[in-house]
């Protein structure tokens, strides 16, 4: 039986159309390429930010108003009883996490903006390299490479900055739905006072 190498498979076993081959990629194909996966990183990115802030939103509002319908609707009730300091808590907790979803919002358009900075300053080095003449139509006076090459490393600092920020104000956000739940459990399981 022939071995793996042998039969075309394998890390090591290369292509034999490229074998020898003295053609050079078609500078607009690298263009295109790399300006589709621009444009569809941008699109993945923003559609997981999207994906994940509504729902804690909703979430963290959602509890606060429901809560606060409970507490108005049995206020009059005896045999129902309420700690107001521990309810004071799961409100203010779910308005808080309102407000960290709202800055993991933030973050996560600063973020989706340093990535197209920094891709865009690719795409321009690119075209001044394949298109030297399109270049200077598409960005008159543009940097020299070595700026656009610092100011691209920039950038992208900038969006892991951002999406460790986000990472942390939508887990927080999260965290603090489960806390304010877990209070208005507390607060609403004081039992009544015996008579």
């Amino acid at each position: 039986m022939p071995s793996e190498s042998k039969k075309g498979f394998g890390r090591r076993q290369r292509s034999t159309h490229d074998q020898g081959s003295t053609l050079k990629p078609d500078s607009t194909e690298v263009y295109k390429a790399i300006r589709a996966h621009e444009l569809m990183l941008n699109e993945a990115a923003a559609a997981q930010e999207r994906s994940v802030i509504p729902p804690l939103l909703t979430l963290n509002g959602g509890a606060a108003a429901a809560f606060l319908t409970l507490l108005g609707a049995v206020k009059d009730n005896a045999s129902f009883t309420v700690d107001v300091t521990k309810a004071q808590v799961a409100v203010a907790a779910w308005v808080v996490g309102l407000l960290l979803a709202a800055i993991a919002a933030w973050a996560a358009a600063s973020r989706q903006t340093s990535l197209n900075k920094a891709f865009r300053l690719m795409r321009e080095q690119v075209e001044d390299t394949l298109f030297p003449d399109l270049a200077d139509v598409v960005a008159p006076g543009s940097c020299t490479p070595e700026e656009r090459n610092d100011a691209r490393t920039e950038a992208r600092k900038a969006a892991e900055h951002w999406a460790r920020a986000y990472r942390f104000f939508w887990m927080a956000s999260a965290f603090l739905f489960v806390i304010g739940g877990f209070v208005a459990l507390v607060a609403v399981a004081v039992p009544p006072p015996y008579r």
